[in-house]
């Protein structure tokens, strides 16, 4: 081979050498200018699980059905629960012509024998008062209420509130009413307000006593209820969670002694800020009350407290033992003030 031709030859392969080494320094360049591109995984993903939607923590779930103060009602199986204990005190308490379907409480009369009332004073303390014999006759009906006191020491104090239709605009309005024995006064918030707030107080007690006289009344009026834990009395404690549409929305918790089926206690929780918790313990007698209008087993002895704030104790606020109780024969006309005696008669 000439020389030429080697020479030729070695020329050709350094070129070769030269466009070899520009062409990959060319794609060095490319490759640094391009975003980096993972391999790709052949491996297939599963699909992500739906994520539950978050509920805000002053807001229930949306399965919770609320009642009509906010409050969670009682499932099925809590309400079932607490109806069984609830209807077999009720067969035991009585009173099937006081409710429906069989019947329905239109009015209620109750002598109780004796009484002893703890009047609140303005130092904070209670004084200790009893009673003549009868200490307080009761008569209701409706949203009427009459009440005749014999506090010892202090003759008959009768108080009472009658509905009637306004002679405006022909609605029902109330009228409260005071008689002391010789006169009779309409009560004004301005010059009887105590005796205003004995009235509502009166009503209030003579309430929550009927509904817990007549279990079966509150077994068929859309009321709701739960066993709780309540340490407040001995037994068994079932709340209630009152109808949207009850005229009065007690919120109740009562105890049953499951040996003998008798409710021996209630608590009466504030339908508004400011009222009181009130405390009922009931007991028993074989003989007593006399009941007339149906067969009823109804509490002899009552003993209510009163917890006007939930830092302090319950303080009593009377104790009373009935002797008569009659149903559903109570007139309107019970409740008309009495008559202002002439001057010759007091």
């Amino acid at each position: 081979m000439s020389m030429s031709m080697r020479s030729n030859r070695k020329l050709a392969l350094t070129a070769l050498a030269l466009f070899a080494l520009v062409a990959t320094m060319s794609s060095r360049t490319d490759a640094q200018d391009q975003p980096l591109v993972p391999p790709k995984d052949e491996t297939p993903v599963a699909p992500a699980a739906p994520v539950a939607p978050t509920v805000p923590q002053d807001e229930p779930p949306p399965s919770v059905k609320l009642g009509p103060d906010g409050e969670a009602l009682p499932t099925d199986e809590e309400d079932a629960a607490a109806r069984k204990l609830l209807t077999a005190a009720a067969d035991h308490q009585g009173g099937a012509t006081l409710s429906a379907p069989d019947g329905k409480l239109e009015s209620f009369h109750v002598v109780f024998h004796k009484v002893t009332v703890f009047r609140p004073r303005d130092d904070g303390t209670r004084q200790k008062m009893d009673s003549e014999t009868p200490g307080l006759i009761v008569d209701w009906k409706g949203q009427q209420i009459r009440t005749e006191w014999h506090l010892t020491g202090e003759g008959a104090v009768i108080r009472g509130v009658e509905t009637r239709k306004s002679p405006r605009d022909g609605s029902m309005v109330e009228r409260a009413w005071l008689f002391d024995g010789t006169k009779s006064a309409l009560l004004t918030p301005q010059l009887f307000a105590k005796d205003l707030e004995e009235v509502s107080r009166d009503r209030k007690i003579v309430k929550v006593l009927l509904e817990v006289a007549v279990l079966r009344a509150m077994l068929s009026d859309g009321s709701r209820w739960k066993i709780v834990d309540d340490p407040a009395f001995e037994g068994v404690s079932v709340r209630r969670t009152p109808p949207a549409n009850a005229e009065t929305p007690l919120k109740l918790t009562l105890w049953l002694d499951q040996k003998t089926n008798d409710v021996t206690g209630a608590k009466l929780a504030p339908n508004e800020p400011g009222e009181s918790t009130m405390y009922y313990g009931l007991s028993y007698h074989p003989e007593f009350p006399k009941v007339k209008g149906d067969v009823l087993r109804f509490p002899f002895k009552f003993k209510v407290r009163e917890q006007r704030i939930a830092e302090q104790e319950p303080m009593d606020v009377m104790e009373a033992a009935a002797s008569e109780v009659s149903f559903n024969d109570v007139e309107d006309a019970t409740f008309k003030p009495p008559v202002t005696k002439p001057a010759a008669e007091k």
